[in-house]
């Protein structure tokens, strides 16, 4: 059997300063323990030049603090130009940048996100748990008539049949509003400025009871991630207070009665004096 020849393989020591040298990698038995024995304390980064892989593909195998994902790893390419121009932007970017590959793709993101959070990354925990949430994959995109259509089918046998038409009608056009929309895609604003079309407080109150309950089960079941019905306050209605008549304003009302009312009409004053009078 013809004895395989070994990888060349670029070694680094533990910092920037100390000198690369070259060690031979064997073909057989490449793995994490191989590597680690052969290299020693140095950091390996990469087989030079790449060898071409099983597939077809070349491919260069790179150490943990140089592949970018925290431990050895092979990266496969097309052609062994590719994988080489690889291995030197590596090498170019760790004499940069120290020990640890940090590329300029990765520095051009984290100067986007400090940007963007004035300068506090501690606040990307956060973040991105929210993002875990509510991103892509945490919702089941649902169209609008869609959502209505399943609420409905679930909702409706538990109310009469007055309050169903009353459901149907007003989520039909809640439905129409937001044609071809997903749930998830609707934002308090976007249902504030809807409600808002309709000028009569009691209409919007009377949209909002019907279209609160059905955010309501599209949160239960994962149509959206947050109720954006909770960024709003329901509408408010202006209450008229009755207008009581005041004894003395009975008094005259009966006495014009006594005096203009004729036939069996006449009694009917006197008659509201004796159920509304407080002190009868």
């Amino acid at each position: 059997m013809v004895e395989q020849r070994p990888f060349k393989a670029l070694v680094v020591g533990s910092s920037p300063t100390q000198p690369r040298r070259t060690v031979d990698l064997p073909r057989r038995d490449f793995n994490e323990s191989t590597v680690k024995n052969t290299v020693g304390s140095g950091s390996l980064l990469a087989c030079q030049p790449p060898f071409k892989h099983a597939s077809g593909r070349w491919a260069p195998q790179y150490g943990a603090k140089l592949s970018g994902v925290g431990k050895p790893k092979m990266f496969y390419y097309d052609t062994k130009g590719a994988a080489t121009k690889d291995i030197a932007r590596r090498e170019k970017e760790r004499k940069e940048h120290g020990v640890q590959l940090v590329t300029a793709d990765d520095r051009t993101w984290i100067s986007f996100l400090k940007e963007r959070l004035d300068d506090d990354l501690s606040q990307l925990p956060e973040i991105i748990e929210h993002w875990r949430n509510t991103g892509a994959g945490a919702v089941q995109p649902t169209t609008v008539k869609d959502a209505v259509a399943a609420f409905q089918a679930q909702h409706l046998p538990n109310v009469k049949e007055r309050t169903q038409s009353d459901v149907r009608h007003r989520l039909k056009k809640f439905a129409g509003a937001f044609d071809g929309r997903e749930m998830h895609s609707i934002h308090a604003g976007e249902v504030e400025k809807w409600l808002h079309t309709y000028s009569n407080a009691w209409t919007r109150r009377s949209y909002w009871k019907r279209i609160a309950p059905l955010f309501d089960w599209c949160v239960r079941h994962r149509v959206i991630a947050e109720n954006p019905l909770e960024l709003l306050q329901a509408p408010k209605t202006k209450r008229t207070a009755p207008k009581v008549y005041t004894p003395e304003q009975f008094v005259k009302m009966f006495e014009w009665s006594q005096k203009h009312s004729w036939g069996r009409y006449a009694p009917i004053p006197g008659s509201l004096w004796l159920v509304f009078c407080p002190n009868r």
